[in-house]
C-alpha cells in the first residue's frame, strides 16, 4: 500500500508494530466519514445519487487493488 497510487485509496505513511498492537499512520483526509455523510442527505434522489458516486469509488479503488498491484480480496472466515 506504500507504492499505491490511485486518488480513492488513501496513502500509508508508516506502520508500527509491538507486541500486542499495530498502526498505521495514514494520510489526512477531510469530509468526515461516509456514514455522516449519507445521512445528512434529506431527499431520497441526492442520497440514491450519493450512494452511486461513493459505490463507483470504492468499485475503482478495488479494481485497481486487483489488477495493478496484484491484490487479492475476499471474506475471511474465523470458525
Amino acid at each position: 500500500m506504500l507504492e499505491s497510487n490511485h486518488p480513492f485509496i488513501a496513502h500509508l505513511k508508516y506502520a508500527f508494530q509491538d507486541d500486542s498492537h499495530v498502526a498505521f499512520l495514514m494520510e489526512y483526509l477531510e469530509g468526515g466519514d461516509l456514514l455522516n455523510s449519507l445521512n445528512s442527505k434529506r431527499k431520497k434522489r441526492s442520497f440514491y445519487s450519493t450512494v452511486r458516486f461513493y459505490m463507483s469509488e470504492m468499485i475503482s479503488a478495488l479494481e485497481y487493488l486487483h489488477e495493478e498491484m496484484n491484490i487479492l480480496y475476499g471474506f475471511i472466515y474465523n470458525f
